[in-house]
């Protein structure tokens, strides 16, 4: 069943690639993966690896693979964590430093997460 996504994936690239550059005037010739194949102007670009480039997720290690998941759900349970549990302390905070005003309460959270 793997075997078939990849295939169909791989199909559905190809054709998508030469869809894009047909529409763009772009040669044929294939482009090191760090040049642009479009213009500023347009919206979609199409990211095409060679067969066994080690960059495409495709072909990383489970290992890899596991330790990108690991630290993407870390980044956002900080975020959530980080909003989250000073919310609990507002109101000793606030009697603490007298503050009245709702828009001051309010202002530490806020900054945390303009910040994030």
């Amino acid at each position: 069943m793997n075997k078939l996504v990849v295939e169909i994936d791989e199909k559905d690239t190809a054709s998508r690639y030469r869809e894009e550059a047909a529409n763009n005037h772009v040669p044929q010739s294939t482009r090191p993966c760090g040049e642009s194949s479009s213009d500023e102007d347009d919206e979609d670009t199409i990211v095409v690896w060679e067969e066994g480039d080690p960059e495409n997720p495709y072909n990383w290690s489970g290992r890899k693979k596991n330790s990108v998941l690991v630290m993407v759900m870390m980044l956002i349970i900080n975020s959530t964590m980080g909003s989250a549990l000073p919310s609990n302390a507002l109101p000793s905070i606030t009697s603490e430093w007298g503050v009245v005003s709702q828009q001051q309460m309010v202002l530490p959270i806020s900054v945390y997460l303009i910040g994030e």
